[in-house]
């Protein structure tokens, strides 16, 4: 559902200048001579700053979410901040890899059609680090061992690895017993420049999608078992597809979507489908109220 126009300009300028100031600050520590390994942490908190909370809180989309689930919605204390600058990589959180950056579905971030859309769902564990290069990584690399996979939280080195819980998003492997998926209602996205033609950082939906998961679900809860990623292959829904190029690809959505989606979609030479998305074309202050269970 789009709303158009529900945020004043004053606002939108407001929470744009907020995020450049981060996005400045950031720039400036990695700039030093030595970086700054932490310097990401200035654009991620800028989620805290009052005009972020403020899109949500003070221009009637708290209350229109009320009347639509008939139930009480507090206020927001923080939001994300989705960033998309131009450039070849993708997977942008993971430069070690140069231009063509390794994609947490485990395929390069340049080979992946329709500006590197490639779909999930929110609310699942997303790894413990940056994503391997390819398969053959576990044997140089202890972070990305298979060996008691769901034990192991650092390698030798101590650094982080591969299935450790919490992953980077703060998402886990098992929310409870009966899911594997984070529990919430509805995505809620404003935007804060011009998205008006695709490419430019546009939110990506799979219009419908949310039936094919809902389906899966279902599917999933009749067999008695958990719901969302499964930690073992073969059944509706494997977290990780080993056949991905660096063998450690996550499923953000079952492959019953990309089935039922392959009309429209793009088949790369490896037979991966990757669904064409609706690219949302939103001018700033347009806001977007998304199902939890939509592809994005």
């Amino acid at each position: 559902m789009v709303l158009p126009n529900v945020i004043s300009p004053e606002a939108v300028l407001q929470a744009r200048r907020d995020i450049y100031r981060g996005v400045g600050t950031a720039w400036t520590a990695l700039s030093r001579k030595d970086g700054d390994p932490g310097a990401g942490d200035e654009v991620r908190t800028t989620g805290t700053a009052p005009s972020i909370a403020a899109l949500f809180n003070d221009f009637g989309l708290r209350q229109l979410l009320e009347e639509c689930l008939e139930a009480p919605v507090p206020e927001v204390q923080q939001g994300q901040i989705a960033l998309l600058f131009p450039g070849n990589a993708v997977n942008q959180s993971n430069p070690k890899y140069g231009d063509s950056g390794m994609a947490q579905c485990g395929h390069p971030g340049d080979s992946i059609p329709w500006w590197g859309w490639s779909g999930h769902l929110d609310g699942q564990w997303a790894g413990g680090c940056v994503p391997p290069e390819k398969p053959d990584v576990p044997e140089t690399d202890g972070r990305y061992s298979f060996e008691s996979p769901m034990e192991q939280t650092f390698n030798k080195d101590g650094e982080t690895h591969w299935y450790s819980d919490p992953s980077t998003n703060g998402g886990l492997l098992h929310f409870s017993p009966e899911s594997n998926l984070a529990n919430f209602t509805c995505l809620v996205g404003v935007a804060l420049s011009d998205q008006t033609m695709e490419g430019v950082g546009n939110l990506g939906l799979l219009k419908g999608g949310w039936k094919v998961v809902n389906d899966v679900l279902n599917q999933q809860r009749a067999a008695g078992g958990t719901l969302g990623p499964e930690d073992y292959q073969g059944g509706l829904w494997p977290r990780e597809d080993v056949k991905a190029p660096n063998g450690h690809g996550l499923r953000h959505m079952p492959d019953a979507v990309r089935e039922a989606f392959k009309e429209d979609a793009v088949t790369t030479p490896d037979g991966q489908i990757w669904p064409r998305p609706t690219l949302m074309q939103l001018k700033a202050g347009d806001a977007v109220v998304v199902l939890h269970q939509t592809p994005q």
